[in-house]
């Protein structure tokens, strides 16, 4: 039983996480606030287009958010959620930036630092996911 409460918390930590994360990045995004750091990302203005990628981040920060329930480090929740972190953000500027989007490897045609704000928010959901998962066992 305890496997199927670790994967429940995995899955509704990791949503609301990936939830979180969508709303910080459409708010960086939609003030332009990675303006000091010469980031430029662009945020999609109607509710049609936002409510896609929320929902999008929503279920695939639950599905990450299933690797909660792997009995590695569950007393080490920073360790756990850094890790856990690295999997969306380096998917991210490897693969969907250069490949899917078209915007040069991690992301470099949206500035140079492009690359640490989506690791920072990868490691927001990480720590976030772990962290919320050891509060509720």
């Amino acid at each position: 039983m305890r496997f199927f409460r670790d994967i429940t918390i995995g899955f509704s930590s990791g949503a609301l996480a990936g939830l979180l994360q969508a709303m910080i990045f459409w708010l960086i995004a939609h003030f332009d606030l990675a303006q000091i750091i010469h980031v430029s990302f662009s945020a999609p203005e109607h509710w049609a287009e936002i409510y896609p990628s929320f929902i999008n981040q929503f279920l695939l920060g639950g599905v990450l958010g299933l690797f909660i329930a792997i009995p590695l480090w569950h007393d080490a929740w920073i360790k756990r959620g850094l890790i856990l972190g690295l999997i969306p953000a380096l998917f991210v500027l490897l693969y969907f930036y250069p490949y899917v989007q078209h915007e040069g490897m991690f992301g470099l045609d949206h500035g140079n630092f492009a690359f640490a704000i989506i690791l920072a928010l990868g490691w927001f959901y990480g720590l976030f996911t772990s962290g919320w998962a050891h509060w509720m066992e």
